[in-house]
């Protein structure tokens, strides 16, 4: 897996939890 779709998958991951990270996220 290359690093463009493992940040591709991290940052949909990120949008899946965003009401539980919005202090990170933000």
């Amino acid at each position: 897996m290359s690093n463009k779709d493992f940040q591709r998958s991290l940052w949909t991951t990120l949008r899946r939890y965003k009401g539980k990270c919005k202090p990170i996220c933000a």
